[in-house]
């Protein structure tokens, strides 16, 4: 049993559960002009997928089952319960492993004529497709 653990049952049977620190469970501040992540601890997450005609939708990470990152196409498959998304751009590999940690929050999708302008190594998203399953 971890520490970690042995505290906060600890302060439960103190009857104070609710005076729990998270520090531990915030996440490094990035910074990206086309993706927002969170930056502190939420219980309740979700990830808006932005496409570049506007149409938007937002998945619940706890319904997140498997994602699959394919180097040689540049693209990210995120199967969850409902839906399955598709990403296809460049320098995905970090975004993939932040999507790993939850901690993508709103992923735009950018026209590939910006791509010249995109910091080097940073992801960027250049397609979005949501397949309900």
């Amino acid at each position: 049993m971890s520490q970690n653990f042995k505290d906060r049952y600890n302060e439960f049977l103190d009857g104070d559960p609710g005076n729990q620190d998270h520090s531990q469970d915030v996440a490094p501040k990035k910074e990206h002009p086309y993706i927002d992540y969170y930056q502190n601890y939420h219980p309740t997450r979700n990830i808006c997928f932005i496409q570049r005609n506007g149409q938007q939708i937002f998945l619940n990470y706890s319904y997140l089952v498997s994602c699959e990152y394919i180097p040689d196409q540049n693209t990210i498959i995120a199967s969850f319960t409902t839906h399955t998304v598709t990403l296809t751009g460049l320098f995905l590999e970090e975004l993939f492993r932040d999507l790993m940690q939850y901690i993508p929050r709103v992923i735009n999708s950018v026209d590939e004529r910006y791509n010249s302008i995109a910091a080097v190594d940073q992801p960027v998203v250049n397609e979005i497709k949501v397949l309900q399953n």
